[in-house]
């Protein structure tokens, strides 16, 4: 991941642990990057964290 940023994911299985460490090797291009920080601006500052 990329711009200081972590996602720690669920995993209930060894399976799933392996399905998501494959999740590293995504590499997407700048194209798509800027499109998703367009769609979802990252916070200005610190800001409490949104449960979804």
């Amino acid at each position: 991941m990329g711009q200081g940023v972590a996602a720690i994911p669920r995993s209930g299985s060894p399976d799933h642990v392996r399905e998501n460490r494959g999740a590293l090797d995504l590499h997407l291009p700048t194209e798509a990057l800027d499109a998703l920080d367009e769609a979802f601006p990252p916070p200005r500052g610190p800001s409490p964290l949104e449960m979804f």
